[in-house]
């Protein structure tokens, strides 16, 4: 025979046991989707101090985050020190993204986006993204901030890859232009003597 009050102190110990796991486990349940959804203050943005000092640095899409910019609301052009330059010789570029998007918005500035590309004629000579990096550089950009970066040409060829050794460029009449996506600058004419 069962003692009857032992029996229903063992099953009200093992009904709160249960009721303290159950909420536990609810209480651990909400905490991790408390994590993925809270809107919670996040760390500013860092500030890019590359020209303007103007543009922030922002993390990857979040709830709420503005969209991508618009080709036509991006302004891109590519400048150099100069007209003429000595074949071997080292060439610096300023390419320069100025946002005139009325709201703030989002472009992906990493080197595998902003393109620097080198022509002669229907010659593609020589492209920045053969040889980019790929580290992410995503800049939030409200109405008239800029993004000036400066790429170095060696004045030789390249290909996709990166590969060594190409061929040296002879003296003649060069184009640079810098692409954005979809948005471009006008082509900068230069000479290689």
């Amino acid at each position: 025979m069962r003692n009857e009050p032992v029996y229903r102190r063992r099953r009200a110990v093992a009904m709160v046991v249960l009721l303290v796991i159950l909420a536990l486990l609810i209480w651990l349940i909400t905490a991790i989707v408390g994590l993925f959804t809270s809107d919670g203050d996040a760390t500013p943005p860092t500030q890019n101090t590359a020209d303007s000092g103007d543009t922030d640095e922002s993390p990857k899409s979040q709830q709420g985050a503005p969209a991508n910019c618009a080709a036509d609301a991006l302004e891109l052009s590519v400048a150099t020190q100069g007209t003429s330059f000595e074949v071997g010789s080292k060439v610096d570029f300023v390419v320069t993204v100025t946002s005139k998007a009325a709201d703030p918005c989002l472009i992906d500035a990493s080197d595998k986006s902003r393109v620097l590309s080198i022509r002669s004629g229907n010659d593609d000579i020589w492209s920045s993204a053969h040889c980019a990096a790929d580290e992410p550089r995503e800049l939030l950009m409200s109405e008239d901030t800029k993004d000036s970066q400066t790429i170095t040409w060696r004045t030789e060829r390249s290909v996709p890859g990166c590969e060594e050794g190409q061929r040296k460029l002879r003296a003649g009449t060069y184009r640079a232009q810098v692409s954005l996506g979809d948005a471009t600058s006008e082509e900068l004419v230069f000479t290689l003597n």
